[in-house]
């Protein structure tokens, strides 16, 4: 089956069992309700991962990826195992420990079948790398899902240029379980991008980090053995997976220099931080894509071009580094007054500081254009009219920070 016929149908199918799923979840319970440490303030339906994972093995099974390629085994069973692992934590929970054994098992079966981070280090390096490569990118990208379209959109974007570059260093097994993870998402989308319908949970993140991380480390060492440059394999995965290393890094620093704990959920992921300087929710998402796309296309730059590859690969770890500093200084912990300046679309309770877990007596009323009076039981003002918000005469409200 040729790629664009495997990205092709792998949209397709997704879209059309994205709404079963979404259908089934609203008669099953399967409901994300609000909660104080959350974003969203809306119940949406949960394990849309169901329809992602159950898009790539049916088109990697179709387009033969699993019988072509002597690590597909390590990648149906890890899709396998972390999807029900998902689906179990996103239903009852399951404790970090045996999470995070199932996923050092995962990987171990990876690294039995030849997955590497850094084919030109000696093993003694490269494995434990490996194992610290695809447990962090998998659980990072399981952080990274904490706005709407936000994991989906990486997962397109990761997909299409490990996919592309897969093909440029003719490796289509490869490139066909990258469009086909490109593809699941890409259907999925519409229905999680704005305002949405569905969430992926656990069930989706978890397996779409470990294919992320397995793709790019597969990608990552063909180019560097096509392009004959040292390290470039190694430059090429974290191009790729640059933006969830940056979000994890960032929440990980924040909360370690606040005295969080760092396991626990919060509005300091860089998503919220674009949102609190004055970005909407859909445009924060926009912005930090086009950040993973820039950096992706670089590696397929550094690729096509082995002589300019260093330059690049130092360039783009500038720029991420840049990118980070910048959002440390973003200060999320302030609530009132990162709020007050930003164009946002907050969500007032009044007289409930109870249910939040960070709250603020800001004096605020809504314009002309706005419906008044401010919800009592709890509302979302449109983006649109999000910059109306003004100090009018005063009428305090309790506005809740949500976060994730």
């Amino acid at each position: 089956m040729r790629p664009i016929a495997v990205l092709a149908l792998s949209a397709a199918l997704a879209a059309v069992l994205t709404p079963v799923v979404i259908a089934a979840a609203y008669r099953l319970d399967w409901l994300a309700y609000p909660r104080s440490d959350r974003w969203s303030t809306r119940t949406v339906a949960l394990m849309g991962g169901i329809a992602i994972v159950g898009t790539i093995l049916i088109v990697s099974l179709l387009a033969g990826t699993f019988s072509s390629s002597p690590i597909a085994p390590a990648v149906f069973a890890g899709v396998v195992v972390l999807g029900v692992l998902g689906a179990v934590d996103d239903r009852i929970g399951v404790n970090p420990a045996p999470k995070l054994v199932l996923e050092f098992g995962v990987a171990a079966g990876l690294i039995a079948l030849g997955a590497r981070f850094g084919p030109s280090l000696p093993s003694v390096l490269s494995v434990p790398l490996t194992f610290l490569w695809i447990i962090g990118v998998t659980n990072a990208m399981n952080l990274l899902d904490n706005m709407d379209g936000l994991a989906a959109g990486t997962g397109v974007v990761a997909g299409a240029i490990s996919g592309w570059l897969a093909l440029i260093v003719g490796d289509t097994p490869t490139a066909l379980l990258s469009f086909a993870l490109a593809g699941a998402c890409l259907g999925y989308l519409p229905y999680n991008y704005r305002c949405a319908r569905i969430f992926m949970g656990d069930t989706g993140s978890l397996p779409l980090g470990m294919v992320v991380a397995t793709i790019s480390l597969l990608v990552g060492a063909r180019a560097e053995t096509v392009s004959g440059v040292p390290a470039w394999g190694i430059a090429v995965a974290m191009l790729i997976c640059a933006l969830p290393i940056v979000d994890t890094t960032l929440v990980t620093i924040s909360r370690l220099r606040s005295g969080r704990a760092v396991s626990l959920g919060g509005r300091d992921h860089a998503s919220h931080r674009l949102v609190f300087i004055g970005l909407s929710d859909t445009r924060s998402v926009a912005s930090l894509l086009a950040v993973a796309l820039l950096l992706g296309l670089a590696a397929v730059f550094g690729t096509m071009n082995p002589s300019l590859a260093l330059p690049t690969a130092l360039l783009g770890a500038l720029f991420g580094v840049a990118f980070l500093v910048w959002l440390l200084m973003i200060d999320s912990y302030t609530s009132g007054a990162a709020v007050a300046q930003a164009a946002i679309s907050p969500v007032f309770v009044e007289n409930a500081p109870a249910l939040a877990v960070q709250t603020a007596e800001f004096p605020m009323n809504v314009a002309s254009s706005v419906p008044s009076p401010v919800p009592s039981s709890g509302g979302r003002l449109p983006e649109d009219l999000a910059a109306d918000v003004a100090a009018f005469p005063p009428q305090h409200a309790t506005l809740v920070f949500r976060g994730n």
